[in-house]
């Protein structure tokens, strides 16, 4: 036991320190184009700090691991280490061991990260000789740049030994790397010219995108007591940082320089093992306002139209890709005038000087592939139009969308007739900016109770069967990617409010839109990824694949449906089998996805979260048993993934002894021993509506993976609901045999 535990916690540990320091560099297709490096045009710069290479599916937003998830692993492996050697090493050595292990889970201490990078302008590296190491180091600090300053349209990255100098510029279409000696004439002019360009750069060209406008935080690290420091406009005001240290720690209870630090008030010198003290105060910055041109609205043509602004609450999610999708989603409220008949309201709270802002919304940046069937046949507008025309139950599209042009021009400067000759289209990878704007809704971490949540998941299916009406597939159903309809605000959160923004002479009036209704409980959002129903479905992969190359000529304009190119998309986890193992998508793998987004939230919620709505939501801690590794672990190719997860779903003594034995609280019997009965029921109801059952003539059922016939979101929509009218969930027993 102790030997696995060990096996696992070292692996953790290198997952923390390699996200920590580089990022998430995972994308939809992983690569990055031969144009991004001159002269070689070779990936292995980028790849040597990728760590997740078999997620090269389309959506990074997804497919990565975050920094937070590796941290939580991280205490969960210790928790187990501590545990196994209290059990099975009981003498001395367990004990001082224990000892440190409990220290470490409870030391408070600076993330370095969020004090420095947030601040830099351009991250590098120096060093003797090696230009390649170099070059190395400085992406892991890009990264971690870009992690904390979302507002990055690109990065920059210098590089310098004693007889090179080199720049690195990565962003969403690759990284360009430039490196030229610095002994020759040419080489010290260029030097000089790298030098002062740094220094007279302004900060759009230092990659702050046009659009953003930041602000200054200060952020307390430590409780003080002496000083008062005034909060931002949020409420953010003292407060003790936890993440994983990073110093030696003592024999003692405490750190040498925290035992220093109660004893005295005078500087700390720094050592080899004892790091400096710890700052009280950071100031950093933060995206303030968002600026988007009317004229770029896509769809619509608006002339002599005023910008719109939107005044930025707080990141809701950030996965912080250097290449690829780079998605960025912020909780926002949208500056509205005169005109908007909701100000009639507040007409007696507001005066003329108050700028007035409406929300919650969820404002959406990403970069979008422009080879990809959702861009080329423009699924999300067609989608739109026809929601505007009927409303699609159970689907939330956006509002409005901004499309900010390609950025092979935004970026790199490249007009069509300067990339055309020596750029053709099969060496090239460009991507559109696009900006959505829609309601903020509660995801599915965030329900009320577990009658809500089925309820959600059937509102989901109606979702999946509005999609279906009008030729459309999702592919990339899961949690993230349903939301809750109904809007329970928080006890703190107020209808109408005046808060301070800085830069502004007058308070900022944030007002609470109109309830916006799906018409079912729950349902689909982000229609990133979605495309037309194919045809058919006669794509077979032989040979594991995570991309499809774009084409050599320039593609047509298809009527739909279309006949999709065998292009993988979704979060790993909860990709259906048949497209693990290379089948083209179809609605069935959409009714696979929420199978599996079914089974997943049994080890994924627990106890309800606290209600913070429109806030952020805590950060859930998940703990999925280790058998689920094989079928959904790193370092595998989706066609294995695919064979292990049939393997696992074909014999019940696999998935359902996981759901008995580690399935949380909340899913288990009042005495917290064995599964609940109703939601065993639930989830058999829906497995079997998607496969057969047959009897291989062991002890266990096995099921053939072979798609029943004639399934429909509708069918299982009306099972589940019939189902779920029978039961009582709060019963640890069946009421009606079924």
């Amino acid at each position: 036991m102790l030997q696995r535990v060990f096996a696992n916690l070292l692996s953790s540990f290198i997952a923390q320190e390699n996200v920590s320091s580089s990022g998430d560099q995972n994308d939809e297709e992983g690569s990055i184009s031969p144009l991004s490096f001159t002269p070689e045009g070779s990936d292995e710069l980028l790849d040597n700090v990728r760590h997740e290479k078999y997620t090269k599916t389309e959506d990074d937003e997804h497919t990565n691991i975050s920094s937070d998830d590796n941290e939580s692993d991280l205490l969960v492996q210790l928790e187990d280490l501590l545990k196994a050697l209290e059990e099975d090493t009981p003498h001395r050595l367990s004990q001082s061991v224990s000892a440190d292990i409990k220290d470490y889970g409870t030391a408070e201490f600076l993330d370095l990260s969020s004090v420095c990078f947030p601040n830099v302008l351009i991250a590098g590296e120096g060093i003797e000789t090696d230009m390649r190491f170099a070059s190395r180091q400085a992406m892991v600090y890009m990264c971690q740049q870009r992690r904390t300053q979302p507002w990055l349209r690109f990065c920059l990255g210098l590089m310098v030994t004693k007889d090179e100098m080199g720049l690195l510029r990565a962003d969403a279409t690759g990284v360009e790397e430039c490196v030229f000696p610095k002994n020759i004439g040419r080489g010290v002019i260029e030097s000089i010219r790298l030098s002062l360009g740094i220094l007279l750069a302004t900060d759009q060209e230092l990659g702050q995108h046009p659009s953003f406008f930041l602000r200054s935080v200060t952020k307390v690290l430590e409780e003080d007591q002496d000083d008062d420091i005034g909060n931002d406009d949020r409420g953010q005001g003292a407060k003790k940082r936890r993440l994983i240290p990073s110093v030696t720690m003592s024999s003692g209870k405490e750190r040498k320089s925290k035992k220093l630090r109660l004893e005295t008030s005078e500087p700390i010198p720094s050592s080899p093992t004892d790091p400096p003290p710890q700052p009280r105060r950071v100031v950093s910055r933060e995206v303030n306002w968002i600026t988007l041109d009317e004229g770029k609205l896509h769809g619509q043509h608006l002339f002599n139209q005023a910008p719109t602004n939107f005044y930025v609450k707080y990141l809701i999610e950030d996965r912080g890709s250097l290449v690829g999708r780079c998605t960025r989603v912020w909780c926002v409220y949208r500056e509205v005038f005169e005109s908007d008949p909701l100000l009639d309201r507040y007409q007696n709270e507001l005066s003329k000087r108050n700028r007035v802002m409406k929300g919650p919304y969820a404002l959406k940046i990403y970069n979008a592939d422009m080879f990809t069937e959702a861009y080329e046949q423009d699924v999300l507008l067609k989608a739109m139009n026809i929601h505007q025309s009927k409303p699609l139950d159970g689907v939330l599209l956006p509002t409005h969308v901004w499309r900010l042009g390609d950025i092979l021009f935004l970026v790199r400067g490249l007009t069509q007739d300067e990339r055309s000759p020596n750029l053709p289209l099969d060496k090239m990878k460009n991507r559109q900016e696009v900006f959505t704007i829609s309601p903020l809704k509660r995801t599915l971490s965030q329900f009320e109770t577990v009658e809500e949540f089925y309820h959600v998941l059937i509102g989901v299916l109606r979702g999946i069967e509005s999609l279906q009406a009008i030729n459309i597939i999702h592919r990339d159903i899961s949690f993230g990617n349903i939301i809750i309809d109904k809007e329970i605000y928080c006890g703190t959160d107020k209808e109408f409010e005046l808060i301070d923004v800085d830069g502004e002479d007058a308070p900022v009036a944030l007002i609470r839109r109109e309830s916006v209704d799906i018409g079912v409980s729950g349902g689909l959002h982000d229609l990133d990824m979605a495309a037309y129903i194919p045809k058919t479905v006669v794509y077979k992969c032989e040979v594991p694949s995570f991309s499809v190359p774009p084409p050599k000529v320039a593609p047509k304009k298809l009527a739909s449906p279309v006949q999709q190119k065998p292009q993988r998309t979704g979060t790993v986890p909860f990709m259906s089998i048949p497209v693990l193992n290379g089948g083209q998508h179809s609605v069935t793998d959409d009714l696979h996805s929420l199978f599996f987004v079914l089974y997943l939230s049994m080890f994924t919620f627990d106890e309800r979260l606290p209600n913070c709505f429109p806030n952020a939501p805590p950060h859930i801690r998940h703990r999925w048993p280790e058998a689920f590794l094989d079928w959904m672990g790193p370092d595998r190719s989706l066609s294995t993934l695919g064979s292990n997860k049939t393997h696992f779903f074909s014999n019940e003594g696999n998935w359902y002894d996981a759901l008995n034995n580690n399935a949380l609280s909340i899913w288990k019997t009042s005495n917290d021993e064995a599964f609940k009965w109703v939601h065993w029921s639930m989830l058999g109801t829906f497995y079997e509506q998607l496969w057969f059952w047959v009897n291989a003539g062991r002890v266990r059922k096995t099921v053939s993976l072979k798609e029943k016939t004639g399934v429909t979101p509708l069918s299982i929509r009306t099972a589940l609901q019939t189902h779920l009218e029978k039961l009582d969930m709060n019963s640890d027993i069946p009421l009606v045999e079924t």
